[in-house]
């Protein structure tokens, strides 16, 4: 007997299934471009993005909805899956796109566009949710990668940083 086979392993996640568990969330840095953020599990989100994640979800829908493409990303063609698709869609409409990897650290840069979209031609919706939103201190152009605490939103109450 293998000494592997013994061993209860989870299955490894199917992209259907991580389409489902996938959170996402806009967020603007210091020179007024936007990015996609992605994760896998709300421990790697900030407790205010998960409140108004449906705030974030029409968002999305309304700059897929109503920007035209504009731009082409600077990394090349998607991945070939349904999330590659999508990233490639938000990424020719300007949006930088950050990922997580499935067992937290940094967000890592997925996808970048040649001309990036500014916070100002969002459309109104996505408008409003980016801009009530503290900017992302680091410009998103020259990032490969960003902590959590680089992108983690302050708390209304003033606490600062959510929990790691």
């Amino acid at each position: 007997m293998n000494r592997f086979e013994d061993e209860h392993r989870e299955p490894l996640l199917v992209e259907e299934e991580l389409q489902e568990l996938l959170l996402e969330w806009l967020a603007r840095d210091v020179r007024g471009h936007v990015a996609l953020f992605t994760a896998l599990a709300p421990v790697d989100v900030a407790p205010e993005v998960l409140d108004q994640l449906d705030e974030h979800r029409r968002a999305l829908a309304a700059i897929l909805g109503s920007a035209p493409p504009t731009t082409r990303s600077v990394f090349g063609p998607p991945v070939g899956n349904e999330r590659g698709e999508r990233w490639r869609a938000l990424v020719e409409r300007g949006l930088f796109v950050f990922a997580a990897h499935r067992s937290g650290g940094p967000y890592w840069i997925a996808e970048a566009p040649q001309l990036p979209l500014r916070m100002l031609d969002l459309p109104p919706a996505a408008r409003e949710l980016v801009a009530a939103q503290p900017p992302v201190a680091l410009p998103f152009k020259h990032v490969a990668s960003l902590m959590p605490e680089n992108v983690s939103i302050p708390s209304r109450s003033g606490r600062g940083r959510r929990p790691s």
